[in-house]
């Protein structure tokens, strides 16, 4: 979408009033205090910074019930000098490591991944050195990443080393050993005389950073802590409970955690215990599976598939104006903004320049109704605006290997949307779609999603045998999608 240069002032200022936020704020704070300088109505620029806050990744939304607009923390702000334990595992101990895994979550910025985060002593500017090892298959792994939850887990293995890649191949994934970057800690375990039982008393130093500092917790110490390990243990049942009411099993493993220390910041004081021992000594709370891809906490006595609305397209018009997102979402449109994109560039990519065709494969078998005319202007306006943005910047010699996966990958999710909206058609009740499939189905348009999001980005240039690799998945996606749709065909009497 284009800019215009109001627009580019409003996000330079907004950036820069939340790099310089030391506590919590709302879009109506940052529109007071920007507007004067840049000589704009604030009523004018209201909903755009909204869109802006809402967007960043650098913070937390604390907004209680009773609040009528958003209220937002720096990330770093909310999390700094936060408490957590880390207690290694004796197979750990033995051979003088520590997995970053799952061990800085939910403190650690998302933009860094957990072998880059630096991990300091306390009372020391020299970081633990990292170093890689090659000793465990993926089953001995779970233990020390499953809160990444299974998706982001088997990310984070790949993103390791790429051979471990060969891992997940089902005739060798018991033979091969993965390797992995871990901190060195055989001369501070050795110095400490560190053994089972003993902790790591850790802190946030630099949440921006992803820089934490730690001290020895020995087990002497937890086990007097015995009741105050109790009291959090029920603190953090509570606040999980709540964010399961509150945001169903819609997000993954370290925004649960995240929430649930929103709920009740006191968990990140006085912390003796680590996530994975409150996983043990809870009765209330386990991981569990959400389809074939993604495990999320949840209640130990019922299934997160069970909580879900699966109607395929739902939509609750508001009448916006103030973003092709937003629009989508209100007309019930299941497609994104880049998903969109990715088909102008498709169209672009085949020799061809019509708007109207990229249109009719998007919205092909879904009649858009807009709240009203003001609405739906507003909507070809955006289109118009990203075509012209995606013609001016489109070229046909450097999309050569992008387009082609994408060309595979838009097919898939033209199958699938016309799947769906013919079960919309036919006004199939909730309650009578299979759960697992329409999970599975949620899942593949989840993955697609994010590679095409990848691929109309010409800088992140993949070729070689990255393409080669994207073109089995989808050759692999289409069989898992063809199983899906049979499935459900059983399942659902005149479905064809």
């Amino acid at each position: 979408m284009k800019k215009t240069k109001s627009d580019s002032k409003i996000e330079k200022a907004v950036k820069a009033f939340v790099a310089s936020a030391d506590k919590a704020f709302t879009a109506e704070n940052v529109a007071e205090e920007i507007g004067g300088a840049l000589k704009l109505d604030i009523v004018e620029i209201i909903h755009k910074i909204e869109d802006l806050l809402a967007g960043d990744d650098s913070l937390l939304d604390i907004t209680k019930e009773d609040e009528l607009r958003e209220t937002y923390i720096p990330r770093r702000k909310f999390f700094d000098k936060a408490e957590f334990c880390i207690s290694p595992t004796q197979e750990e101990i033995e051979k003088g490591i520590l997995f970053p895994g799952h061990r800085f979550h939910p403190f650690l910025n998302p933009d860094i991944l957990p072998f880059d985060a630096v991990l300091k002593p306390e009372n020391s500017e020299s970081a633990l050195k990292m170093k890689t090892v090659n000793d465990f298959k993926i089953k001995d792994l779970v233990i020390y990443h499953s809160l990444l939850g299974t998706e982001l887990m088997l990310s984070y293995l790949i993103m390791n080393d790429k051979s471990n890649l060969n891992a997940f191949d089902p005739g060798k994934e018991n033979a091969v050993k993965l390797k992995m970057k871990v901190f060195d800690m055989k001369e501070f375990y050795k110095k400490h005389s560190f053994k089972l039982g003993d902790a790591l008393l850790a802190s946030v130093d630099d949440c921006d950073e992803g820089v934490f500092r730690f001290s020895v917790l020995p087990g002497s110490e937890k086990q007097s802590h015995f009741a105050d390990i109790q009291v959090w243990v029920s603190k953090m049942e509570n606040a999980l409970m709540n964010v399961f009411d509150k945001f169903g099993p819609a997000i993954d493993i370290p925004s649960q955690l995240e929430q649930a220390l929103i709920t009740d910041p006191s968990m990140m004081e006085h912390v003796f215990v680590s996530y994975g021992e409150f996983l043990n000594i809870t009765q209330k709370i386990c991981i569990k599976p959400f389809g074939a891809k993604t495990s999320v906490l949840w209640r130990v006595n019922e299934n997160p598939v069970d909580s879900l609305d699966m109607n395929p397209e739902f939509t609750v018009s508001t009448g916006s104006v103030e973003s092709m997102e937003k629009i989508l979402a209100e007309i019930g449109v299941s497609l994104r903004t880049h998903e969109i994109e990715a088909f102008m560039r498709d169209e672009l990519h085949h020799g061809r320049k019509s708007l109207e065709a990229v249109s009719e494969r998007c919205f092909s078998g879904r009649d858009l109704i807009f709240s009203d005319e003001a609405q739906e202007v507003a909507f070809d306006n955006f289109m118009d605006e990203l075509w012209e943005e995606v013609t001016e910047d489109y070229n046909r010699f450097t999309d050569e290997v992008h387009g082609k996966i994408r060309s595979k990958a838009l097919a898939l999710v033209e199958e699938q949307m016309a799947f769906l909206r013919s079960i919309d058609r036919m006004r199939v009740m909730p309650d009578q779609l299979p759960r697992e499939e329409m999970l599975a189905f949620s899942e593949i348009s989840g993955i697609l999603s994010q590679l095409l999001d990848i691929l109309n980005n010409a800088k992140n240039n993949i070729g070689g045998d990255e393409a080669g690799g994207m073109m089995e998945m989808l050759d692999q996606t289409v069989q898992t999608v063809a199983a899906i749709k049979a499935s459900m065909k059983s399942k659902i009497p005149g479905l064809e």
